[in-house]
């Protein structure tokens, strides 16, 4: 496994194979559920990679990580119909800037 030392890029850790843990839920509660944050961590502990995972990607690309990633897997046994929701939000605005829906 390669693990990203040093590497504050999402982007360059995806595209290189390295090994990544998924916030994704914890990114989410960040975002709905409070107004301002302060990431106070010690130096070298993520927080550049961790904001750099919320910079704009298209809605497009955001549909392709939830296949890739496998997001959706644990609810296909459901009986309801599944949609995969991409959205991309923009740092000027704080508002959505791009959406697809599968």
């Amino acid at each position: 496994m390669k693990y990203p030392i040093g590497i504050q890029n999402f982007g360059k850790i995806r595209e290189d194979g390295y090994v990544y843990v998924d916030k994704t839920a914890l990114v989410y509660d960040l975002v709905t559920k409070g107004k301002i944050y302060i990431l106070s961590r010690p130096r070298r502990f993520g927080k550049s990679l961790l904001v750099s995972t919320n910079r704009p990607t298209s809605a497009w690309t955001a549909l392709q990580q939830i296949e890739e990633m496998g997001y959706i897997r644990p609810y296909t046994a459901d009986p309801r119909k599944l949609y995969r929701i991409g959205v991309s939000f923009s740092s000027d605005t704080g508002t959505v800037s791009d959406w697809a829906v599968e």
